[in-house]
C-alpha cells in the first residue's frame, strides 16, 4: 500500500513537472514580443503581410514567399494583428509550436528522456536569434519538421498497414507546400533520399535474416518505388494546388 501510494505521488509530481515544461516551451518564445522596433526584417515582412498583393509588393517577393504572405495576411486579421506586438505574439506562437511538436515526438514516439528533450528544445529556442517576423524561416522549419515526422511514421509502420500511404502522401504534401513558403526550399525534395536509404537498410536486414521473399531484390524495388510515388503524389498535389491558387488570383 505504501509503495503504491509513493508511486502515485511520483506519477502526479512528474505529470505536474511535464505540464509546466509544456507551458514554458509554448510561451518562452514570447518573452520579448514587447521590445524593440525594427524597420528592417520586422517592418518589411509585416508590411508585406498587411498589404499583400501586386499593388504594394514586388511580384518576385510576393510569389517566391507566397504561402508565407498568405498565412501572415490571415494573422493580421486576428485581434491585435494590426499592431507590432500582436504580430510578434502570433508569429512567436509558431516557434512555440515547433518546440512542442519536437518535444512530444521525441518523448512520446521515440521514448527519449523528457528532461533531456526539454533542455534541448529550450536551447534551440534560445538560439533562435532571427526575429519571428522573418516568418518564412519559422514556417519553413515547421513544415520541414512535420514532413520529417510523417516520413518517419510512414516508413516505420508495418508495410501495407492502414494509414501508411497517408503518412507518405502527407509528408510529400508538406514538402511540396514548403516550396512556396520560400522558393529556395525546392532542394528539400532531396528528402526522398531518406526514403531510399531506409528501404535499402531494411532490404539488407531482410537479406541478413533470410526473410526476403523475392529474388534479385524485387521486393526492395517494389517497396521503394511505391514509397517514392506516394511521396511524389503528395508533393505534386500540394505544389500544384498552391500554383493554381496563384494562377486564379493573379493570372
Amino acid at each position: 500500500m505504501r509503495k503504491e501510494k509513493d508511486r502515485l505521488s511520483r506519477t502526479k509530481w512528474n505529470n505536474l513537472l511535464e505540464n509546466l515544461a509544456i507551458v514554458i516551451l509554448a510561451f518562452y518564445p514570447l518573452r520579448h514580443i514587447q521590445l524593440g522596433l525594427d524597420f528592417w526584417d520586422t517592418g518589411y515582412n509585416y508590411a508585406n503581410f498587411q498589404y499583400m498583393g501586386t499593388k504594394h509588393m514586388d511580384s518576385m517577393w510576393l510569389f517566391s514567399t507566397y504561402l508565407t504572405n498568405a498565412v501572415g495576411n490571415m494573422l493580421t486579421k486576428l485581434q491585435g494583428g494590426d499592431t507590432l506586438m500582436g504580430m510578434n505574439l502570433y508569429t512567436g506562437l509558431f516557434a512555440g509550436a515547433l518546440a512542442l511538436i519536437g518535444y512530444f515526438f521525441c518523448t512520446r514516439k521515440l521514448g527519449m528522456y523528457k528532461p533531456v528533450v526539454f533542455v534541448g528544445e529550450m536551447t534551440a529556442l534560445s538560439l533562435c536569434w532571427c526575429p519571428t517576423a522573418s516568418f518564412y524561416n519559422y514556417l519553413t522549419y515547421l513544415f520541414f519538421l512535420l514532413s520529417s515526422i510523417l516520413l518517419y511514421l510512414g516508413l516505420t509502420k508495418e508495410e501495407g498497414s492502414r494509414g501508411q500511404k497517408g503518412y507518405h502522401v502527407a509528408a510529400g504534401a508538406f514538402l511540396g507546400a514548403n516550396v512556396l513558403v520560400r522558393f529556395s526550399n525546392l532542394p528539400e525534395m532531396g528528402m526522398i533520399v531518406a526514403v531510399w536509404v531506409y528501404d535499402i537498410i531494411l532490404w539488407l536486414e531482410e537479406r541478413k535474416r533470410g526473410t526476403e521473399r523475392t529474388s534479385a531484390g524485387e521486393g526492395f524495388w517494389r517497396r521503394t518505388v511505391r514509397h517514392t510515388l506516394w511521396c511524389l503524389l503528395g508533393y505534386a498535389a500540394a505544389f500544384l494546388a498552391i500554383l493554381s491558387d496563384i494562377h486564379l488570383r493573379y493570372g
